[in-house]
């Protein structure tokens, strides 16, 4: 009789113990799920952002490289179609580098965003 108390004991025991283990899992089979669609929702919105900014970046880069081209045109035409003094010289030598400086940063931009 004492061996049938002690086996009913350690089965209702085991009993107890598994019912407190598969309600643990569910808590926290609960809690990664929640976790999971948090994350979810934040991916989502950082892929949003992400392609704002390359859209704004393409944008940018377009819009700066237009102007640069036509401006390094232009004095490309005129160094070679008209009488410029020396002093006209320097000037378009310096605007070329400030042009160059510009297309350096674009093309800093662009790597910038190929990296990613």
């Amino acid at each position: 009789m004492l061996k049938a108390c002690e086996s009913y004991r350690s089965t209702r025991e085991i009993r107890l113990l598994t019912e407190r283990l598969e309600q643990r899992v569910q808590e926290r089979t609960g809690e990664l799920n929640r976790k999971t669609r948090i994350l979810k929702i934040q991916n989502e919105l950082l892929t949003e952002v992400n392609n704002e900014k390359n859209s704004i970046i393409s944008f940018i880069v377009h819009d700066l490289k237009g102007p640069l081209n036509r401006i390094e045109g232009l004095i490309t035409i005129m160094l070679n179609s008209t009488e410029i003094t020396e002093e006209q010289q320097e000037y378009f030598r310096l605007t070329m580098e400030c042009i160059n400086d510009g297309k350096m940063l674009i093309r800093n931009l662009l790597d910038a965003k190929e990296m990613e």
